[in-house]
């Protein structure tokens, strides 16, 4: 993909018309009249649309991936503050991303999770890979007696779908109650992890 700028620029595209327009007025000849191109040029490197998708679902998730680069704890540092940033961060990541990922664009990957098996595949790869990271970021959160968790792998998941969450019942929450809604998911991932704080002499 990072092969071709003209691929990119066509996938940019492509994902940028499935934000404003969705899957069904993401067409082809849109594409074309977006960048000015004949739609011929499209085929040149898609085989079709659906390769296209599978393709632009590849970029967003890399996209995704990259989005969580800032919650990472630093090499070594496991502090309580440290914890608290990855936490934070991770409950957030779609507000965090949104000039990156859009939450529509998102949603729109999403929806075709059952419907296309190669972008299922792209965003099962994509969660075990963030699994794999955020386990491991856990575990020595563990190793460092912040908090307590039989499975790290567990604890991660149940982040990751918190996450999920808070953006699902986004438009569904009034503004004002937000902040606090957000605290209660971060409330219920602390106790599942028995968190220990960090108390000052």
């Amino acid at each position: 993909m990072k092969d071709n700028p003209k691929r990119l620029e066509i996938i940019k595209a492509y994902a940028d018309i499935i934000e404003t327009r969705g899957f069904e007025g993401a067409s082809l000849g849109a594409v074309a009249q977006q960048l000015s191109i004949p739609q011929s040029l499209i085929f040149h490197y898609f085989l079709n649309k659906d390769d296209l998708t599978v393709q632009t679902a590849e970029y967003v998730a890399e996209l995704c991936l990259h989005s969580y680069d800032r919650a990472w704890p630093k090499r070594g540092d496991f502090s309580d503050a440290s914890f608290h940033t990855l936490i934070d961060y991770i409950l957030e990541v779609h507000r965090n991303r949104r000039r990156t990922i859009s939450p529509r664009l998102y949603f729109a990957m999403i929806y075709l999770l059952p419907r296309q098996k190669q972008v299922m595949q792209h965003f099962c790869d994509l969660t075990d890979t963030l699994v794999t990271r955020l386990s491991e970021a856990l575990g020595s959160f563990a190793a460092a007696g912040i908090i307590r968790t039989e499975s790290p792998e567990l604890s991660a998941r149940s982040l990751l779908c918190l996450a999920d969450g808070i953006l699902c019942y986004e438009d569904l929450t009034p503004p004002e109650a937000r902040a606090a809604f957000v605290a209660t998911q971060k409330s219920l991932f602390l106790q599942s992890v028995d968190y220990q704080p960090i108390v000052s002499a």
